[in-house]
């Protein structure tokens, strides 16, 4: 596996602390934060991402899976997606609608809590 410190990330989360975690766990990580739908939208415009990690619930009616949505529909070039939410159906449903999609997809609750290294090296083992 590639080294992940190389890779471009983009995290979507509303919750600070999440980030916070994510970037103590990874803090070499050329990694970008998004706290809303339209917030990751206008990034994935502008950027191309290895890695995207995607959170559910979002404080708005917007949520990660309109994201996951938005990815699907506009074919976004991405290596890996962590659906990391910890609304169970919300996360269930973004990983079988990216996977279903051709996305290489992982469904990782806590995905914020561990490396991008240990998470990568799950993506062969979650189907």
């Amino acid at each position: 596996m590639d080294n992940t410190n190389t890779m471009k990330i983009l995290f979507l989360d509303d919750q600070l602390n999440r980030w916070d975690a994510f970037r103590e766990k990874n803090p070499t990580a050329d990694a970008t934060w998004a706290s809303s739908y339209y917030d990751a939208v206008t990034l994935i415009e502008k950027n191309d991402y290895d890695l995207i990690y995607l959170d559910h619930d979002l404080g708005t009616k917007a949520t990660g899976h309109t994201f996951a949505e938005y990815m699907v529909e506009k074919n976004i070039p991405c290596r890996f997606v962590v659906c990391h939410s910890m609304n169970h159906v919300g996360r269930v449903d973004m990983t079988s609608l990216l996977h279903g999609s051709g996305f290489n997809v992982l469904n990782c609750p806590y995905a914020w809590e561990y490396t991008t290294n240990q998470v990568v090296s799950q993506m062969d083992d979650s189907y």
